[in-house]
C-alpha cells in the first residue's frame, strides 16, 4: 500500500482560534492539574490516614500497658497481704488442728480488715485454708462460684474473669499462702473493683466520641468467655456477658497473642494482648471521626486548587488576546510551509516504495533466474590474504548445488569439503595465484554433493576488491552448476570422434571391399571351375572364406560408426544367447565357470539378429580374457527392467521398457585412467594377438543404432560389469513374413555396366556373362552416360557403382533416367553417405547391392528387376 501523509488546514478565524485555544488551553491545563492531584495529593492522604491508623493502635498499645501495669499492682497488693509470717503460722495451726476454727477467726478477721486498708480497690477478702475451706471473710461477699481457680502448682497468683457481684465490676486475685518451707496452707481472695479501670482508660486522649473501649476476657480454653466495656456506644454488649460477632473474632484474635488493626463496616479496630494476663483490649472508632480532619483538609486543598486553576484561564485569557491575531499569522504562514513539507514528503515516500518495489522485483528475478540457471552467488572474506581465515556468505541456490543447509560451517574448511580430492590441491593453489597476483578467477573443477555424495562439475568466477592501500580484502563471485553441460559437451566429443572414426572408417570401408571384391568374386567363379575336393578347388575356397572374414571385418568397421543399413526385425534375446552360450562353452576352458541367469519371458527387441550375436560375443569374450589367466567366473544375465527419470540420469534413453544384458567377470578390472577410452576404436590393452581393439567399439555403434546403452562398472583386482540396455518393443506381435518369389537366375538381357575400378568391372562383367547376360562395362561414368546417350533402347538394364570420380552413381542415374526414364537400374556401393537402399529407391533405382557381392546375390537382384520391368511395361 502507497502510504501518504495529511494535513488538516488550521482555521483560519481569529475568533474560532481564540476559542480553540482557550478550550485546548482549559482541558489540558484541568489535564494537568487532575494529573499533579492525582500524583501528589493521593499518596499524601494515603499517608495521612496510615497516620490516622498508627495513632489508633498507639491508643490501644497505651491503654493496654495502663491495664497491665494496674493489674501487677494489684498482684502485688496480694502477695503484700498474704506475705505477713503470723498469718501463715496460725493457718498452719489451724490445718494441723492445733488451734480451732473460732481461735484462727478471731485472729484473722481483724488482720482482713486492716489489710482492705492497703488501697480503695479492695472491695472484700476471702481467706481459704489449705482444703479450700472458709476460714473467714472481710468486706463484699463472693459465691463461691465465682472463685478462681488455683494453678496445678498452688504456689502462683491466679486471677478471675471480671465479673457483677451487688452492683460491683470486680475480679478476684487468688494469692496463695505458704508456710516456710513452701508447704501450701490456704489462698487469700482479694475482690478488686473494676471501676478505676474506666478511670484509667479515660486519661489518654487520641479518641473520638463515637470511640469504643472493650475489655475481653478468657480462661483456659482460648475463647473470649466475657467482655467488660471500659468505653461502649452502640455495641451489642449486655452486662458484660453478650457482644456481637466483629467484636468476639477480633478479641479471639487477641487472646492468641495476635493484634493488629483492620477495617470493618467503616469501623476501625485495633487490638491487642495483655502481658501476663487472659485479656485482650480492643478499641474502635468509626472511619468518618477518625478521618473528619483529614477530609477536612482534603476539601480546603481541593478548593485552592480550583481557586488556582480559575484564576490561571482567566489571567491566560487576558494575555492571549491580544496576541491571537499575531498567533494567526504565523498560524496560516506554518500552514503553508506544512502543507508544501508534506507534498514533498508524499513525493519521497512513492519514490522509496516504487525503488522498493523495483527492488524486490528485480531480487526475486535474480532468485529465479539463479535457480533456473543453477548459478549461485558468494562472497569470501580474505582476511589479508590468508586463505585458510576466510569466511563466506552466499545466496541460497547455493545451498542447492553443493547440497547443504545454512547450519553447514560457513568457512574456508567447509568450502574445501565440497572439492573433488582429484581437483582440492589445484584450486586451492589457483585461488592463492589469484589472490597474490591480484586477477580474475575463473575455474572449473568437480565438487562433491554434502547431502548425497553425488559428483558434479561447477564453475567459479571471482572478482577481488581492494582496501585503500590496494590489498584484498574480498572475493565476489558466482558459482554455476555446469554438470549437464559437461555431459553434453562429453557427448558431443564422443559423437564427433566417433564421426571422424566413421568418416575414415566408410573410406576405407570403401577401398576395402574394392579390393574384397574382386578376390571374393573371382575365388567364387573359380570354386565353379575347379574340380571338387582338388587342390586348387581348395585353395579357392580358403581364398574365398578369407575375403568373407574380411567383410565382416568390414561391417564391424561400419556397425560402430552407425554407417551400415541392416534389417531389423523383432527378436528374443534369450534365443540369441542359446546359440552363443553353445559356442562359447565350446572355446572357453572348462575350468572357467560360466553362470546362466536368463529370463525366458523377456519381451521382443527390434534388432539384428547377428548384431545382437555380436554383442553377446563380444562381451563374453571380453570377460573370458579377464579371467582367463586366473580361472575365474563369468556371470550372463538377461532381464526385463523399467527405467524411470532418476535410473536414466546421463543417459541417452527414455523412460520405459528395456531388456537388460548383464555380463560379468571376477578378473583382473578396468583401471579408472582409461575407463573414458574403452569404447574408442582399435583401443586394446590386450596382448598382440588377442584383440583388435574393435569388439567393445561395435557393441557400442550397434547399441547406438538400435537406440540403447551400455555401462559400464569395474573395481581393480576386483573385477567388471557391463550391463547392456535395449528398449522392448511396445507390440508384441511378430511380423508375419511373406514369402520371397523365387526368380530365375540366368538370361539374356543387355547390361551397361559402370565401375571405376577395373578390377571390379572384369569381375562383374564375368559373373554377368556366366549368366547368360550381354554386357557393356566402362570404368569412366562420363564415357558411359555418352555411350547410353547414343543408344538408350539398347540396354535393358544399368548396373553401376556409387562412388566414381566425374560422376557418382546417384548423379549418373538422374541423367540416364532424364534420358530415358523407364531404364532400370542398380547401384553397388562398398560404402556411401551420399545413398542408401531407402534414398536409392526414393530416386527411382530399383536395386542397391552392397560391396563385395557374391555371384547369388547379383544374380537374384538383377534378375528380380529385370522381371520388375518386364511387369511394369506389360502393364
Amino acid at each position: 500500500m502507497n502510504a501518504k501523509l495529511e494535513i488538516k488546514r488550521p482555521l483560519t478565524s481569529s475568533s474560532r482560534l481564540k476559542k480553540f485555544l482557550f478550550i485546548y488551553l482549559a482541558i489540558g491545563s484541568l489535564a494537568l492539574v487532575l494529573t499533579l492531584s492525582s500524583a501528589i495529593i493521593l499518596p499524601l492522604y494515603s499517608r495521612l490516614k496510615a497516620s490516622e491508623d498508627r495513632n489508633i493502635k498507639h491508643a490501644v498499645e497505651i491503654r493496654a500497658m495502663a491495664i497491665s501495669e494496674w493489674a501487677r499492682r494489684s498482684k502485688d497488693l496480694a502477695w503484700q497481704i498474704t506475705s505477713r509470717t503470723r498469718i501463715r503460722q496460725e493457718l498452719k495451726k489451724y490445718n494441723n488442728g492445733e488451734i480451732s476454727l473460732d481461735q484462727v477467726k478471731s485472729f484473722t478477721e481483724p488482720k482482713l480488715a486492716d489489710a482492705m486498708n492497703l488501697s480503695k480497690e479492695i472491695l472484700g477478702i476471702i481467706r481459704l485454708d489449705n482444703k479450700e475451706q472458709l476460714v473467714s471473710k472481710c468486706g463484699l461477699n463472693v459465691p463461691k462460684e465465682k472463685w478462681p481457680l488455683s494453678d496445678i502448682t498452688l504456689k502462683n497468683i491466679t486471677v478471675s474473669q471480671p465479673s457483677i457481684i451487688s452492683d460491683y465490676s470486680v475480679f478476684i486475685v487468688r494469692a496463695p499462702i505458704l508456710s516456710h518451707d513452701g508447704a501450701y496452707e490456704g489462698a487469700d481472695l482479694i475482690v478488686i473493683d473494676l471501676s478505676n479501670l474506666k478511670a484509667i482508660t479515660s486519661n489518654y486522649s487520641g479518641l473520638g466520641k463515637t470511640s469504643q473501649i472493650i475489655l475481653g476476657y478468657s480462661f483456659f480454653d482460648n475463647s473470649i468467655n466475657q467482655v467488660f466495656p471500659l468505653k461502649s456506644q452502640n455495641l451489642d454488649v449486655d452486662n458484660g456477658q453478650t457482644f456481637n460477632s466483629t467484636v468476639a473474632t477480633l478479641l479471639k484474635k487477641g487472646i492468641n497473642g495476635n493484634k493488629g488493626l483492620e477495617k470493618i463496616d467503616k469501623n476501625v479496630f485495633a487490638y491487642t494482648p495483655l502481658v501476663d494476663f487472659s485479656w485482650v483490649l480492643l478499641i474502635s472508632q468509626s472511619e468518618n471521626e477518625l478521618y473528619a480532619s483529614l477530609n477536612n483538609k482534603l476539601l480546603i486543598i481541593g478548593s485552592s486548587l480550583i481557586f488556582i486553576y480559575l484564576v490561571f484561564i482567566l489571567g491566560f485569557w487576558l494575555i492571549m488576546n491580544p496576541l491571537s491575531g499575531r498567533l494567526l499569522m504565523h498560524a496560516e504562514e506554518l500552514e503553508e510551509s506544512i502543507i508544501k513539507k508534506t507534498q514533498y514528503l508524499n513525493d519521497e515516500i512513492l519514490i522509496r516504495q516504487k525503488s522498493e518495489k523495483k527492488l524486490r522485483q528485480s531480487e526475486e528475478m535474480m532468485l529465479n533466474s539463479q535457480s533456473v540457471a543453477h548459478i549461485c552467488s558468494y562472497s569470501t572474506d580474505l582476511n589479508a590474504g590468508e586463505i585458510e581465515k576466510s569466511a563466506w556468505v552466499c545466496s541460497p541456490e547455493f545451498y542447492k548445488i553443493f547440497g547443504i543447509d545454512k547450519t553447514y560451517p560457513h568457512t574456508i574448511e567447509g568450502w574445501a569439503n565440497f572439492i573433488h580430492p582429484d581437483d582440492r590441491k589445484e584450486v586451492f593453489d589457483y585461488h592463492e595465484s589469484v589472490v597474490k597476483e591480484k586477477k580474475m578467477f575463473s575455474r572449473e573443477y568437480k565438487i562433491i554433493r554434502i547431502n548425497d555424495g553425488e559428483e558434479r562439475w561447477v564453475h567459479g568466477t571471482g572478482k577481488l576488491e581492494f582496501d585503500e592501500k590496494g590489498n584484498p580484502v574480498r572475493m565476489h563471485g558466482a558459482i554455476q552448476d555446469i554438470t549437464e553441460r559437461k555431459n553434453l559437451e562429453f557427448q558431443v566429443q564422443q559423437a564427433q570422434k566417433m564421426e571422424s572414426i566413421g568418416n575414415l572408417a566408410g573410406g576405407i570401408a570403401h577401398d576395402f571391399n574394392n579390393l574384397l571384391y574382386p578376390i571374393i568374386g573371382f575365388a567364387e567363379m573359380l570354386i565353379e571351375d575347379l574340380p571338387p575336393k582338388s587342390p586348387e578347388h581348395e585353395s579357392a575356397q580358403a581364398i574365398f572364406n578369407a575375403g568373407k572374414r574380411g567383410c565382416e571385418l568390414v561391417k564391424q568397421i561400419l556397425a560402430f560408426s552407425r554407417q551400415v543399413d541392416h534389417q531389423l526385425s523383432p527378436v528374443r534375446f534369450q534365443k540369441i544367447l542359446a546359440e552363443v552360450f553353445k559356442l562359447t562353452r565350446s572355446t572357453i576352458p572348462s575350468d572357467i565357470e560360466i553362470y546362466q541367469d536368463i529370463q525366458k519371458d523377456c519381451g521382443l527387441v527390434m534388432a539384428e539378429e547377428t548384431q545382437l550375436h555380436q554383442i553377446a560375443m563380444n562381451l563374453i569374450t571380453n570377460a573370458y580374457h579377464a579371467v582367463e589367466k586366473t580361472g575365474g567366473k563369468i556371470s550372463v544375465q538377461l532381464k526385463e527392467i523399467t527405467l524411470d527419470n532418476d535410473d536414466l540420469k546421463d543417459r541417452p534413453l527414455q523412460v520405459g521398457q528395456y531388456v537388460m544384458l548383464s555380463v560379468s567377470d571376477n578378473g583382473v578390472g578396468i583401471p579408472r585412467e582409461i575407463m573414458n577410452n574403452i569404447f574408442d576404436p582399435y583401443f586394446t590393452t590386450k596382448e598382440q594377438g588377442k584383440g583388435t581393439g574393435l569388439g567393445l567399439a561395435v557393441v557400442y555403434g550397434i547399441l547406438r543404432e538400435h537406440k540403447g546403452d551400455v555401462k559400464v562398472y569395474s573395481e581393480v583386482g576386483k573385477g567388471t560389469t557391463f550391463n547392456v540396455y535395449l528398449p522392448v518393443m511396445k507390440e508384441s506381435d511378430e511380423p508375419i513374413s511373406t514369402e520371397k518369389e523365387l526368380y530365375k537366375l540366368t538370361g539374356t538381357e543387355r547390361i551397361l555396366l559402370v565401375d571405376d575400378e577395373i578390377s571390379v568391372v572384369r569381375l562383374e562383367k564375368q559373373m554377368l556373362e556366366r549368366l547368360g547376360y550381354k554386357v557393356s562395362a566402362w570404368s569412366n561414368s562420363i564415357e558411359a552416360l555418352e555411350t547410353f546417350n547414343s543408344n538408350p533402347d539398347g540396354y535393358d538394364l544399368v548396373i553401376s557403382d556409387m562412388t566414381m570420380p566425374n560422376m557418382t552413381g546417384d548423379q549418373l542415374a538422374k541423367e540416364l533416367m532424364a534420358i530415358r526414364p523407364d531404364i532400370p537400374i542398380i547401384i553397388c556401393t562398398g560404402f556411401s553417405e551420399r545413398i542408401n537402399k531407402e534414398q536409392a529407391e526414393a530416386n527411382k533405382v530399383k536395386g542397391f547391392l552392397m560391396k563385395p557381392v557374391v555371384k547369388s546375390e547379383m544374380a537374384q537382384m538383377v534378375r528380380k528387376v529385370l522381371d520388375e520391368a518386364k511387369v511394369y511395361k506389360g502393364n
